[in-house]
């Protein structure tokens, strides 16, 4: 009888050591699954944001260049991505709806345009030849362009 309670007592620890066991498995398998979930949801999230950025960006430029074009300004100009599109924007209000435009002005002309705050002397130079670069392909001397 000693024998059958002790047998009994053991089949139970047994039982018991394995409930325990499964117990601990099912903790770690939701724990795991828990981690996967939380690294999922932060994955997708973090394309989400990076999705809505790159709408808002692409809205923007959108709206830019229809507001570019409502102003006759050209393509090439609103591409133009030497200057700022501020900058651009108060070209065009000032006549210079193109990159010819551009082109054929003076740099002093230019930062009489825009104003020292918004154009140092130095950097209209930079932009002119720039543009002139582009629009007839005249290319500074080394020296010229330190």
């Amino acid at each position: 009888n000693i024998d059958n309670t002790t047998k009994e007592n053991d089949n139970l620890n047994d039982l018991i050591n394995q409930t325990n066991q499964n117990y601990y498995d099912l903790v770690e398998k939701i724990n795991r699954t828990e981690k996967e979930l939380n690294n999922a949801i932060f994955d997708t999230k973090q394309k989400l944001y990076t999705t809505e950025n790159t709408l808002i960006h692409l809205n923007e430029d959108k709206d830019y260049l229809d507001n570019g074009h409502k102003m006759g300004i050209s393509d090439d100009l609103l591409k133009f991505d030497f200057i700022k599109r501020p900058i651009i924007m108060k070209l065009a209000e000032s006549g210079i709806k193109s990159l010819s435009d551009l082109a054929d002005l003076a740099s002093d002309e230019l930062v009489e345009i825009l104003g020292e705050d918004n154009m140092s002397p130095r950097l209209a130079e930079r932009v002119v030849m720039k543009a002139r670069e582009l629009v007839y392909g005249i290319v500074p001397d080394s020296e010229d362009a330190e």
